[in-house]
């Protein structure tokens, strides 16, 4: 960290945390203490930082390709690794501990609106502590207490339900039919396999179990 402090001023903008300062300098972004020191320099695109672990996930670049790296750093600002994936979720699960992950080498910014184009069994899974817990090789994942439900395919279909009673406040609902479903626990062991024709996803609810 440098311990020199900085002055707002310099910087084109910022924003006040509990914890931190995040600035803006020529569209990059940095991290300064509360103390006005900085944390991490203002180079990044895009600076994400999770209260749970206190890590900052910093890009330099907004493009979402195979070549995309995720800079991790601590809350001191002490380097952790490098995450080489396309793109990360870290809301995607309500368990704030697990983060969904591709690897793809395309733009996911239609993920939530396209599934059927976009999910494409390429997600994987790492945990807070920056470790790949599964390979992107499915394509679902939802955690439900300590095991994982699993899904491996690519045929996603978007409907309209007719039945509305049948869902109610959902506008759109997935089908998932073909491929493979299995469930493994937070140890990675399989507990079972299965096959399956159809599997309904609903879009406002993807948290079923």
């Amino acid at each position: 960290m440098d311990n020199k402090k900085q002055n707002l001023s310099d910087f084109d903008g910022y924003e006040k945390t509990a914890d931190h300062y995040k600035v803006r300098r020529n569209n990059t972004f940095g991290i300064l203490s509360n103390d006005l020191e900085t944390i991490i320099p203002a180079d990044y695109a895009e600076i994400i930082y999770r209260n749970n672990t206190g890590i900052f996930f910093c890009r330099k670049e907004l493009f979402k390709s195979k070549d995309t790296i995720y800079y991790c750093f601590d809350k001191n600002g002490s380097f952790l690794k490098e995450l080489h994936y396309s793109y990360i979720w870290f809301d995607y699960f309500s368990n704030q501990d697990y983060y969904l992950f591709s690897e793809a080498d395309s733009d996911f910014d239609a993920f939530y609106f396209d599934p059927k184009n976009e999910m494409t069994g390429e997600f994987g899974l790492i945990d807070a502590n920056l470790e790949q817990q599964l390979p992107a090789r499915y394509g679902w994942i939802s955690i439900h207490n300590k095991d994982y439900i699993l899904y491996k395919g690519d045929n996603f279909e978007m409907h309209t339900p007719e039945d509305e009673h049948k869902f109610r406040s959902v506008i759109n609902y997935y089908i998932l039919t073909g491929g493979k479903w299995g469930v493994m626990d937070t140890v990675i062991k399989l507990k079972f396999h299965l096959s399956t024709t159809g599997f309904t996803v609903p879009e406002t609810n993807r948290f079923l179990w």
